[in-house]
């Protein structure tokens, strides 16, 4: 027992010692891992001597161990309609309305499922049905955001935050399935609340009795008011960095706006938005001789090879490309309740100095030089990795075909998203079943247990 109880003090000292930085938010002072440590290894003073002797001649070692066990987090789930699995290790959960992200985490999607997803940095992603994505790495410097993802199956889209209002339109929302959303203000049954509960406006409340549509002009109204109510956040913005790979291809990108659609065993569907400003837009095929950058133009649909080496342009796209374009072009309650969480959680997009970066909100701050080598390891990595990826799927295919006599190649249909468009054209048709008249009338208590039961069970 004394050899424990001086193992445990001398441990203690040498730790102490060491520690030459401000403790990050979340961390622990132990870098002990318990759940994986072996008793007899713990208790082993000869072994514990040697790491001892090996750390002292590493100063950094803390530090590098604080990293290697510190996961920063990515964002928060904003809606998952459906089962949104997010595996952190071997093990998943079923995620909800503001389930954090963190490094290394997957979140994958089922049938019938999809996901919004809220960055920290405002960008959103939505994850239709039968996806899986890979949150690998966040990493901040003074000038920008970068991530590093993997998309493994299926269909993300991706819309950087932009500074910019909205026309507005009287034309429902197209994404339907995720509505109301648990953002109580984000939803257009909190405008009708306001007016049809404030005596000093009838006259609005006549106006929307006889023109129902008028609610979806206010909404955008409410959503260009909170983007310039938010416009000081235009100051303090880092660039948003994208690096995504799959086993097909990888893009390096600067804000994105894109949509990305791989088959697993098939081909990959690629279209960058039109309104991107972006100084960097690069992509590069896994298995392509040449190794180069491929040159993309905006707004085009290209399609990948499913043996990663071509890359050629879609000029008739399919009816499922479509019916992704269509479920994201108008989504204001999407991003008013980006704008009002941006507004509640304002600290984390401010301009912070490394240490309250590290203590305050747990993140490390790179230097510029340090983050631009890694983007280049990286690009390198997937390079050697996705190759040898993409030979293991063939491989896996080939001997399934042989001992079950069928491709298990999949080929881009409508699963991905079609009961997501027939909920909109129920919408838009008046055939909704769900009638929401009612909620206008209801007190600040009511709405909530409202939203409690419909925003998580319309579906």
């Amino acid at each position: 027992m004394k050899k424990i109880a001086v193992f445990i003090f001398l441990s203690s000292l040498s730790v102490w010692s060491l520690v030459q930085r401000p403790r990050y938010r979340g961390e622990y002072k132990s870098t002990i891992e318990w759940e994986t440590q072996d008793s007899s290894d713990f208790l082993d003073f000869s072994l514990w001597k040697r790491q001892l002797e090996d750390k002292e001649s590493t100063r950094s070692w803390f530090d590098r161990q604080h990293d290697l066990l510190r996961s920063e987090q990515v964002g928060v789930i904003l809606k998952c309609v459906g089962e949104c699995h997010l595996y952190r290790g071997v093990n998943f959960v079923q995620t909800q309305f503001r389930s954090p992200i963190y490094e290394g985490d997957v979140l994958e999607t089922q049938k019938n499922s999809a996901a919004w997803i809220l960055l920290v940095d405002g960008s959103l992603i939505r994850l239709s049905a039968f996806s899986s994505l890979a949150m690998n790495e966040i990493n901040f410097s003074e000038e920008k955001i970068f991530y590093y993802m993997r998309l493994n199956e299926g269909h993300m889209y991706w819309k950087s935050r932009a500074e910019e209002t909205l026309p507005v339109s009287n034309l429902s929302e197209t994404d339907q399935i995720f509505l109301p959303l648990m953002v109580g203000e984000a939803n257009t049954q909190a405008i009708e609340r306001k007016i049809f509960q404030d005596p000093k406006k009838k006259q609005e409340a006549l106006e929307l009795r006889l023109n129902p549509s008028k609610i979806n002009e206010l909404h955008y109204q409410a959503y260009n008011e909170l983007i310039n109510e938010n416009s000081n956040f235009k100051q303090v913005r880092k660039t948003t960095t994208l690096f995504l790979s799959s086993v097909l291809s990888s893009f390096k990108l600067s804000e994105p706006h894109f949509h990305y659609l791989y088959v697993l065993g098939g081909e990959g569907y690629f279209k960058l938005k039109n309104d991107v400003s972006s100084k960097e837009k690069s992509l590069y095929l896994t298995d392509s001789a040449s190794k180069e950058n491929e040159s993309i133009e905006q707004d085009s649909w290209y399609t990948i090879a499913s043996n990663g080496t071509k890359l050629t342009k879609n000029e008739k796209p399919q009816r499922e490309l479509n019916q992704f374009e269509l479920l994201v072009k108008r989504i204001p309650s999407i991003l008013i309740a980006r704008e009002i969480l941006i507004k509640k959680y304002r600290p984390l997009f401010r301009n912070q100095k490394k240490i309250k970066l590290a203590t305050q909100l747990g993140y490390r701050l790179w230097k510029e030089e340090n983050l631009l080598s890694h983007e280049g390891f990286l690009l390198k990595h997937s390079g050697r990795t996705e190759p040898l990826n993409l030979m293991s799927l063939r491989k896996l295919i080939s001997g399934y075909e042989n001992k079950i006599g069928e491709t298990p190649i999949k080929t881009l249909t409508d699963n991905y998203n079609q009961w997501a468009v027939l909920d909109y054209f129920k919408e838009l048709s008046g055939k909704q079943q769900l009638d929401y008249s009612f909620v206008k009338h209801y007190s600040d208590s009511e709405y909530y247990l409202w939203l409690l039961h419909y925003a998580k069970n319309k579906h």
